[in-house]
């Protein structure tokens, strides 16, 4: 990738043959994710060389903006400091609500999982479990008609809720995590409403001119 003066990135397609299939596929999902972000409206701008920033001055609103890297390591640390550390405050309510949420889910599964598990524990065995009576007592009418199985399908289904709701908590948890990094990224991305798409001849360093196909947008 080269970057010409006048604010005009360039991607030759000739570049994408010797990468791997892997990489290749995550390029144009990138590209795929990020060109429709110019369709959204935006204030026209006069495309002219001289209106076009400097690399000094990009680089000065690159680091007045949110770091990524920052982004990501602080929503990794404590859900939310991510959000906090972009600004986007309005997110809040969406991350502490749906942490909130899954982990109440999981203290409510793990408790009637444990519930079940001592009644059953006391139904096959009341001398080895003594403690487990008070917990067992509103089940005393399945166990005395010796439905134990009853107790034990129960306790395998809120075993294997509480599990699912443990696992839906590390991947909101993630999401969180992953939504700081990218709007951490795409905070100060400038969309223009001018998207074109052009053949032009490009001359690598050291190489004889060619005619190569290329992507063009400008920002």
């Amino acid at each position: 990738m080269r970057r010409p003066a006048g604010g005009v990135r360039e991607v030759s397609w000739s570049a994408f043959a010797a990468l791997t299939g892997a990489r290749r596929s995550l390029i144009l999902l990138v590209l795929l994710t990020l060109l429709p972000g110019s369709l959204l409206p935006h204030p026209a701008r006069a495309q002219t060389a001289t209106d076009a920033p400097s690399d000094a001055g990009e680089a000065r609103t690159n680091a007045s903006g949110p770091s990524p890297r920052k982004a990501l390591l602080r929503a990794a640390l404590l859900p939310g400091w991510g959000q906090i550390y972009n600004r986007q405050f309005y997110k809040l309510p969406f991350v502490y609500g749906g942490l909130g949420g899954l982990v109440a889910g999981v203290v409510y599964m793990n408790d009637r999982y444990l519930l079940y598990r001592h009644a059953y524990l006391y139904a096959r065995n009341p001398e080895a479990y003594p403690q487990y009576a008070d917990e067992a007592a509103p089940f005393q009418r399945i166990i005395e008609s010796g439905q134990e199985d009853l107790l034990r399908r129960q306790r395998e289904n809120f075993q294997r809720n509480r599990d699912l709701f443990v696992l839906g908590v590390g991947l909101y948890y993630g999401l969180t995590v992953l939504d700081a990094f990218v709007s951490a990224h795409l905070r100060d991305f400038d969309v223009s409403e001018d998207l074109t798409v052009h053949l032009r001849a490009t001359a690598p360093p050291g190489e004889a001119a060619r005619l190569a196909p290329a992507l063009t947008w400008r920002f």
